[in-house]
């Protein structure tokens, strides 16, 4: 008999990248027959929705495009540095 288990994905940003990648690689492997449920919070609901949906390529894209694409505004990195030393 096959061991089920309970699928916990955490909110956060960086957590939400990891999990991303996470259930990706469980819809690769087809996992859904071992997941009895699945718990989650934050960016982890969208990737629970992504995995149950078996489109979790689009789900992690995502985070990929907004994280390339002007996330992290240059002209703010000085002032906020300084603004914490």
């Amino acid at each position: 008999m096959t061991e089920k288990i309970v699928l916990y994905l955490g909110g956060g940003v960086m957590a939400g990248v990891f999990g991303a990648g996470i259930v990706t690689r469980l819809q690769d492997e087809n996992f859904y027959n071992r997941v009895k449920a699945i718990d989650a919070s934050s960016a982890g609901v969208c990737n629970a929705s992504y995995f149950l949906a078996r489109d979790t390529r689009l789900g992690s894209s995502i985070y990929w495009e907004n994280l390339i694409n002007g996330f992290i505004n240059q002209l703010k990195v000085w002032p906020a540095i300084r603004k914490r030393l």
